[in-house]
C-alpha cells in the first residue's frame, strides 16, 4: 500500500486538492514576515467573527485556479478588473452570516456527520475504504491537521444545514410551472434592417479639436498601468539534493506506530441484480418476486451475460453499470448478503439471497484474503517514506533558513554580493497587477502583492504549485496617462470607430420613426431579412443575442414595428416583430412539467437564500478592512 502511495504521491496530491481547496488553501501559500503588509490582518469582520486577509487571499487564488482548470488561459476574459475578488469577499461575508445564523438557531454537525462526510472523500479511500493513515498523510502534506480540516468540514455541513432549511420553504405551484412553460416555448420571427458602422466611416470628420475631445472624454482607457521589475530566486524541491539514512531503529518505530496501516482485511469484488420487494406482508407479490429471480439466475447460470442482466432486470442504482459493487470487506453489506458473498468462489453465482431489501443474485469476481505483513516484508517501502519525509523537511529547512540569511543582509542583492556561492538569480520586466509576465502569468493575486512591495524590499516565500519563490522589487514605474501625440493613431482608430457607429444610429434613428418597415427599407435603400423562429433563449439568426431586443420582442405584439435601434458589435438593427407564437399547454408531458418544476424550486430557493441573507445583513455590523473597501459595496 505504502510503495503504491509512494508512486501516486503527484495524482493523489493533485485530486486531494479539489478536496481541501475549498476549505483552507494549498496553491497559494505564504511563509515568514517579508511583505509589509503581515497575513494575518483581518481582510472583514462580521458581527464580531473574523474573516482574516489570509482566509480572503487563499479563496481568491483557490477559486482562480479552479476557473483555470475550466477555462484555461482564457479566465483573464471571464474574470475581469476586480470581478473574482468581489465574488469572493461578498461569498465569505454571506457564509459567516449564515454560519452566524445556524449558531444562534442552534442547527448543529454532529460529529458522526462530520466523520460521515470525511469517510466518503475518494481521496482518503483505499480500496473503496477510508483509509485513516492515508487520511493523515494527505493532510500533513498540505499542512494541515485533521483538528483544522474536520473544523471546516464542520462549518461547510452547518452552512448546507442552514441553506436547506431556508430552501425548505419554497414551494412550486402549477400555475407557475404552467407560466414558464409557456415563457421557455414560446417562439417569434421578426424582420430586420441591418446598417453597419463600416459604412459610414468615410463619413466621419477627423479633426486636432474633435481628436483632443475624444481624448479627455476617454483618456482613462489609455492609461498605462503600473509595473515593477523583479529579481527572483526559485528552490525547487524536485531538483533539491540531500542524503538522507533511515536506521533500522526509525523503521522499526514506524512500523510499531503504524502497524495498522498495512493490514488489509479480507474483501470481495462483486455485482449484483436487486429484485426490491417494497412490502413483505404482501406474500403472494413477494413471491413472484421471488420466482422471477429464480428464473433470471437460472438464464445467468445456463450463459446469460450478468452485467447485460443486471443494466435489464436490477432495481438498485448499480444496474447501469451492470451491478458493479466494487471490492467490500466484512461488516460494509447486511449480514445475509455479506454471508453470500464470502462463501461464494470467485467466478460463480449464488443462490438466491433474501434481505431486508428484496431478493439478489450475486457474482463474486474476485476475492483477496486478509494480509498482515511482517517488518522485513515493508521495510523497504517505510524506508522509502521515511526518506521522503526528511528529504520534505530539509527542504523547508533549507528554504527557510535561506530566506532567514536573505532577511538578515536586507534583499537578494545584499545576500548575493558577499555569499560564497551566490544564489542563481532569474528577472522579470514590466509586471503589471493583471500578472502578464512568467512564472506569474495569469496570477493577478501574486502579481498586486508583488506591487504592494518597495524598491529594493523583498517579499515572502511564495508558493506557487511544487517550487518556492522569493521576490525582490528592483524598479517600479509609476501609472500615468500618455500624451495625446504619443499614441494618436490609436486614438484616431478608436475615434473613428466610435463616430462611425453614431453615424450608423443616427440613420437608423430617423427611419425607425417612420411608419412601417417598409418605409424604414425604402428610405435607407435596403431591403430587410425576415428570420426563422426562435425561442427567447435562442439567439436570432443574423443578430445573435442582444438581452434588450429580445425582451422588447416577446413583450411586442404581431406585427408590431418597434420603435427603437439596436446594436450589435459594429452593427445597428431596425426591428419589426412578424409573428408571436405561444405553445399549447395540453403539449406539456410529466417529464417536462418535473423539470421545469425543479429548475423553478432552484431559482426561487436560491433566491430565498438570497433574500434571507439581504436580511441578516440588514441588521449585521459589517466591517471591512480599508485595504479592500473596494471588494466590497
Amino acid at each position: 500500500m505504502i510503495s503504491s502511495l509512494r508512486n501516486k504521491k503527484k495524482l493523489i496530491t493533485f485530486s486531494l486538492w479539489f478536496v481541501i481547496a475549498a476549505f483552507v488553501g494549498t496553491i497559494f501559500f505564504v511563509w515568514g514576515v517579508g511583505d509589509k503588509v503581515q497575513s494575518q490582518l483581518y481582510a472583514a469582520k462580521v458581527d464580531g467573527v473574523t474573516i482574516t486577509d489570509q482566509e480572503f487571499r487563499d479563496k481568491v487564488e483557490n477559486t482562480r485556479n479552479q476557473f483555470r482548470q475550466l477555462f484555461g488561459n482564457n479566465i483573464d476574459e471571464i474574470l475581469k478588473g476586480d470581478t473574482l475578488e468581489k465574488t469572493v469577499m461578498e461569498t465569505l461575508i454571506t457564509e459567516t452570516l449564515l454560519r452566524n445564523e445556524a449558531n444562534r438557531l442552534n442547527i448543529p454537525a454532529s460529529d458522526a456527520e462530520v466523520a460521515a462526510n470525511i469517510q466518503s472523500v475518494q481521496a482518503f479511500q483505499t480500496d473503496g475504504q477510508f483509509d485513516q493513515q492515508l487520511y493523515v498523510q494527505l493532510l500533513s502534506r498540505n499542512r494541515l491537521t485533521p483538528q483544522i480540516f474536520e473544523s471546516s468540514i464542520r462549518r461547510d455541513i452547518t452552512l448546507k444545514k442552514i441553506e436547506d432549511l431556508i430552501r425548505q420553504s419554497v414551494a412550486v405551484s402549477d400555475q407557475e410551472v404552467e407560466q414558464e412553460f409557456i415563457y421557455q416555448n414560446t417562439v417569434a420571427t421578426i424582420r430586420y434592417l441591418e446598417l453597419g458602422a463600416d459604412n459610414f466611416i468615410g463619413n466621419v470628420e477627423i479633426t486636432d479639436n474633435a481628436l483632443t475631445a475624444f481624448f479627455d472624454e476617454h483618456k482613462e482607457q489609455y492609461r498605462v498601468p503600473e509595473k515593477a521589475d523583479f529579481k527572483y530566486v526559485t528552490f525547487d524541491p524536485e531538483t533539491y539534493k540531500g542524503e538522507f539514512i533511515t536506521s533500522d531503529k526509525e523503521i522499526e518505530n514506524y512500523f510499531i506506530q503504524n502497524k495498522a496501516s498495512f493490514n488489509e482485511p479480507e474483501r470481495v469484488r462483486a455485482a449484483h441484480i436487486l429484485f426490491r420487494v417494497e412490502n413483505w406482508d404482501d406474500e403472494k407479490a413477494a413471491t413472484e418476486i421471488y420466482q422471477k429471480a429464480k428464473k433470471v439466475r437460472k438464464e445467468i447460470v445456463d450463459g446469460a451475460d450478468f452485467a447485460k442482466m443486471a443494466e435489464k432486470y436490477s432495481e438498485d442504482s448499480t444496474a447501469q453499470n451492470g451491478g458493479e459493487l466494487g471490492f467490500f470487506t466484512r461488516g460494509q453489506m447486511v449480514p445475509e448478503f455479506e454471508n453470500a458473498a464470502f462463501t461464494t468462489n470467485p467466478g460463480e453465482v449464488s443462490d438466491v439471497v433474501k434481505t431486508q431489501f428484496g431478493f439478489h443474485i450475486i457474482n463474486v469476481e474476485e476475492y483477496i484474503p486478509s494480509t498482515d505483513p511482517t517488518l522485513d516484508e515493508v521495510k523497504d517501502e517505510i524506508a522509502a517514506l521515511i526518506k521522503d519525509q526528511k528529504s520534505a523537511s530539509s527542504f523547508r529547512t533549507h528554504v527557510y533558513d535561506t530566506y532567514k540569511a536573505i532577511l538578515d543582509k536586507s534583499n537578494i542583492t545584499a545576500y548575493n554580493e558577499q555569499a560564497e556561492t551566490p544564489l542563481p538569480v532569474r528577472e522579470i520586466k514590466g509586471l503589471t497587477a493583471a500578472g502578464n509576465v512568467e512564472p506569474l502569468n495569469g496570477m493577478p493575486a501574486v502579481a498586486k502583492r508583488l506591487l504592494a512591495l518597495t524598491k529594493s524590499e523583498i517579499s515572502q516565500v511564495l508558493e506557487v504549485g511544487e517550487p518556492k519563490m522569493i521576490f525582490e522589487m528592483t524598479e517600479k514605474y509609476d501609472s500615468y496617462i500618455p500624451e495625446l501625440e504619443d499614441i494618436k493613431e490609436q486614438v484616431t482608430a478608436d475615434f473613428v470607430k466610435v463616430k462611425s457607429l453614431e453615424l450608423a444610429k443616427a440613420k437608423a434613428v430617423e427611419a425607425s420613426e417612420l411608419d412601417t418597415m417598409d418605409d424604414a427599407a425604402n428610405t435607407l435603400k435596403e431591403s430587410y431579412t425576415t428570420t426563422p423562429k426562435f425561442k427567447r433563449t435562442d439567439p436570432i439568426n443574423g443578430l445573435g443575442m442582444n438581452a434588450r431586443l429580445m425582451g422588447d420582442i416577446f413583450k411586442a405584439e404581431p406585427g408590431d414595428f418597434i420603435k427603437d435601434v439596436y446594436t450589435v458589435g459594429s452593427n445597428v438593427y431596425i426591428v419589426q416583430v412578424k409573428d408571436i407564437i405561444k405553445p399549447d399547454i395540453a403539449t406539456m408531458d410529466d417529464q417536462t412539467k418535473e423539470q421545469i418544476k425543479s429548475s423553478l424550486f432552484g431559482v426561487k430557493s436560491n433566491q430565498a437564500v438570497q433574500s434571507y441573507v439581504e436580511n441578516l445583513k440588514a441588521n449585521a455590523k459589517i466591517e471591512i478592512n480599508p485595504r479592500y473597501s473596494q471588494f466590497y459595496n
